[in-house]
């Protein structure tokens, strides 16, 4: 029997937690509850990387005010600790394929295979000149990662039922065509990146070389509020705010030029652009890099019909669609 019970996704970043609840009504999702948390700065050490105990205390008192304590959760990893990559190997079963998949890691995989948690998603089976092929997703993580979360939501009260990663859920609830090419930009202080998906698929990801020095890069942005004059001043804001949207803008000129080159993934190409992360608002940066690229760039929300509780009003909605878009996805993909 399908199950239409409430399901919870569980965002963490280096900007906060963000945890949401929905439940499935036919062709809509209803909003049960969702809440945020901006973590101290001793829960997040270098890198990144999370002091798990401290952050899943504070979650705690967060799960606690929702009500939340012993739910199953889908939580993600961050981009930073995920290794993706498109392999193509000669056609096989799927577990002789795993086994071979192990041992062609270690020639590129950075971490050590015994560390890691793999997991292998074939795709596209075609043949060419060598014989019978199949292009697969490669996807490895750090266990430790893993056990991090999984301690995060434990000392939380939550049940850890599934990991995904961030990409996949902001891509599950998209506007977008079934066999469209799309591209997800993460705009981050903390390693920005580039994700493609073909027929929904993530073929290609690339780190990109460029972070956002600040974890809110409106402190280079003129507010409508400020007056004229403060504007015209304050000339040397505006020289920083320029110069860093122009170095994202051309690292990812760069990340499509790279990926068309790929004789494999490149010949058709990128249709529609996707920004997301904490700095992905920044007024104007959507619409200057749709200038240079010539193709539409929009920033990434939650698009399925999402009915609210009462008391929620316009403003709040449309915030929750953006902020909340990959805490949305995972609570979407636990109820599938």
């Amino acid at each position: 029997m399908f199950d239409r019970s409430p399901r919870i996704g569980l965002d963490i970043g280096a900007m906060g937690i963000r945890i949401v609840r929905v439940k499935k009504k036919k062709t809509a999702w209803q909003l049960i509850s969702h809440g945020s948390i901006k973590l101290r700065t001793e829960a997040v050490e270098y890198g990144g990387n999370f002091n798990s105990e401290i952050a899943g205390k504070e979650l705690g008192a967060l799960v606690r005010d929702l009500n939340l304590k012993g739910k199953p959760v889908v939580a993600a990893l961050s981009n930073q600790h995920v290794y993706i990559r498109n392999l193509i190997m000669p056609r096989m079963n799927f577990n002789e394929m795993k086994e071979a998949v192990h041992y062609q890691a270690m020639s590129f995989l950075p971490i050590p295979v015994e560390e890691a948690a793999i997991d292998i998603f074939p795709w596209r089976n075609f043949e060419d000149g060598e014989g019978r092929k199949t292009e697969l997703l490669f996807l490895a993580v750090r266990r430790q990662e893993v056990e991090n979360i999984r301690l995060i939501c434990r000392l939380a009260g939550l049940k850890l039922i599934a990991v995904d990663i961030e990409p996949l859920a902001i891509n599950r609830v998209l506007d977008r065509m079934p066999n469209s090419i799309d591209a997800l930009i993460k705009l981050s202080s903390n390693k920005s990146c580039m994700t493609i998906f073909k027929l929904g698929i993530p073929v290609f990801n690339r780190f990109l070389l460029f972070n956002t020095p600040d974890p809110n890069l409106d402190s280079f942005i003129y507010s409508e509020f400020e007056d004229q004059e403060t504007k015209k001043n304050d000339k040397r804001r505006d020289s920083q705010h320029d110069c860093l949207q122009r170095a994202f803008i051309s690292e990812v000129k760069r990340s499509v030029e790279y990926y068309e080159m790929q004789d494999h993934l490149g010949a058709e190409g990128i249709e529609r652009f996707f920004l997301y992360g904490e700095s992905s608002t920044i007024e104007g940066i959507n619409k200057k890099l749709e200038k240079e690229l010539g193709r539409e760039v929009s920033v990434a929300s939650f698009a399925p019909q999402l009915i609210f509780p009462p008391g929620i009003d316009y403003e709040r909605q449309i915030q929750i669609k953006y902020e909340y878009t990959v805490a949305l996805g995972l609570a979407v993909r636990a109820a599938l």
